[in-house]
């Protein structure tokens, strides 16, 4: 499995170096900016090289944010090549559970993150919801 970190600027290649601090050097990710003098077709490109490099591996292509124009040319190339695996939105923990992630398939890593991803806004929204009711229990005291 070969993972492809997709962001405007440098957020992909500072993602990698600081998930590296935490795990030792990760081979098997590459990242990818896109700069103020790229356009789609510059990125696409960049991409390209790495999926020909390793044709015979599976992807994750993670982008930073849903609906720029890195996670668009991610959905665009995985619509045309079934070894291609789509997340729009990573983040440090997402990573960190990709590479540390004992799945035995490409599938169980993509149901692990959209696990992970549920349960991160259940359990913020839970915190919210007991600092909001603690809050009003101090005001009627």
């Amino acid at each position: 499995m070969i993972i492809v970190l997709v962001s405007h600027g440098d957020y992909a290649k500072s993602a990698k170096r600081s998930l590296e601090m935490i795990t030792g050097e990760i081979k098997n990710m590459f990242p990818i900016g896109l700069y103020e003098n790229m356009g789609k077709d510059d990125l696409k490109k960049e991409i390209q090289i790495i999926l020909n490099e390793h044709k015979s591996e599976e992807f994750i292509l993670l982008s930073d944010l849903y609906g720029g124009t890195p996670s668009n040319v991610t959905v665009e190339l995985g619509l045309q090549d079934d070894r291609i695996h789509v997340v729009s939105g990573f983040n440090m923990g997402m990573l960190l559970d990709i590479v540390t992630s004992d799945c035995e398939n490409i599938d169980e890593i993509i149901r692990k993150i959209h696990s992970g991803i549920s349960s991160a806004i259940s359990g913020l929204q839970q915190t919210v919801l007991r600092s909001k009711t603690d809050a009003m229990r101090s005001e009627r005291t």
